[in-house]
């Protein structure tokens, strides 16, 4: 009777994990290994990691995504943010990466030669992207049809850090940051 028991219950926990599984989109992505030309880059990254180990949700593995965004009269926006979800990060159609300090960060937008340079061979990641038709088929218990306007609400992570400035000839001017940290 034990037997059938554990039999039962290692069953059941198969099944259930493989549900757990099935939301999840096993994905790859190819990044350039990016090294930074403008020093003053430096000063800029040395004091978002200061405040960082302040933080809570600190530790050594936190990530975090570089965002360039250049408009057409010359105006550079770039937001760097804390996070802890590699996966999170890599879906966001990233086209390189660094590491300073330890700490890896994930270039997201347009590429900015002024500001990093390729040092190395493509790398490949793998990461986990939601299966958006298992969530749906989940949460309406119908199968999922692209004719069919269904509104999904994702709730946003704010609980990080995010800071913004403004890059222009060669330099960093600071525009602004969120944090929960002190």
């Amino acid at each position: 009777m034990k037997k059938v028991l554990k039999f039962f219950i290692t069953f059941m926990l198969c099944i259930n994990s493989v549900n757990v599984f099935a939301q999840y989109i096993e994905k790859q992505i190819d990044l350039y290994h990016l090294s930074f030309e403008n020093k003053n880059l430096t000063t800029i990254l040395d004091s978002i990691i200061l405040h960082e180990k302040k933080c809570n949700y600190y530790d050594c593995n936190l990530l975090f995504s570089f965002r360039i965004q250049e408009f057409e009269d010359n105006y550079i926006s770039i937001v760097i943010e804390s996070n802890n979800s590699i996966d999170l990060l890599l879906g966001l159609d990233p086209y390189g990466f660094f590491y300073y300090k330890n700490h890896m960060f994930i270039v997201v937008g347009d590429s900015l030669e002024e500001l990093f340079s390729i040092c190395g061979q493509k790398v490949s990641f793998k990461y986990l992207e939601e299966d958006l038709d298992y969530i749906i088929e989940q949460n309406t218990k119908r199968k999922y049809d692209k004719n069919t306007i269904i509104e999904l609400y994702f709730i946003i992570d704010d609980s990080f850090s995010q800071w913004s400035y403004i890059y222009i000839n060669g330099e960093f001017i600071f525009e602004g940051k969120s944090s929960f940290c002190n």
